[in-house]
């Protein structure tokens, strides 16, 4: 693919640049606030209690929940996306055989980046580390029939019970989905 001097691909199109996706550091609370605050503005049903631009307000719901591992995906040095993953069992049926769960959390892409290649290799690599750790399956709870949902069911996710937020969250209607791990950890060619 070829591009006349002075333009370049789509970020992740075939040709494009790639992102880099890599752990978090200090250095990063900021940039990825900052992804979380152009998805609540770009969507209203994103963490509708939460306003654009309330940074405190936005690191607050995220120390809600703990985190084993945070990954944050470069494009060209700027964060346009994060993900994380927590030590957390799902509840009903996390004593089922096929060992131990972890929560896929926190998944946010700037509106600039979604649909390409920020989205595919933070999940990917997402679940190439829980497999890591050892976790043989993932579960998350999202807002039922919202966009993440319509996605998470698209990419292999299936639909594993009825759930509720808590705090102010409340608001939305939650939905578990479930995925196992062993056979989509490795990368394909």
């Amino acid at each position: 693919m070829a591009f006349r001097e002075g333009t370049s691909a789509a970020p992740g199109a075939r040709g494009g640049p790639l992102p880099v996706v890599r752990d978090a550091g200090q250095a990063d609370t900021g940039p990825a606030l900052a992804v979380y605050s152009a998805c609540i503005a770009a969507d209203p049903g994103y963490l509708p209690f939460l306003a654009p631009g309330d940074e405190a307000a936005i690191l607050g719901w995220f120390r809600l929940k703990p985190l084993l591992a945070f990954l944050i995906a470069e494009l060209d040095g700027t964060v346009a996306g994060v993900a994380g993953l927590r030590d957390a069992g799902p509840g009903p049926g996390a004593g089922q055989p096929g060992g131990p769960w972890l929560e896929a959390c926190r998944l946010a892409v700037h509106p600039a980046h979604r649909g390409g290649a920020v989205t595919r290799d933070l999940i990917r690599t997402r679940a190439c580390r829980a497999a890591a750790l050892g976790a043989d399956r993932l579960w998350m709870r999202c807002v039922e029939n919202s966009p993440s949902h319509r996605l998470a069911l698209s990419h292999g996710w299936t639909w594993w019970a009825a759930a509720e937020f808590e705090g102010p969250a409340a608001c939305q209607r939650a939905v578990l989905l479930a995925r196992p791990l062993r056979e989509r950890q490795t990368r394909r060619p």
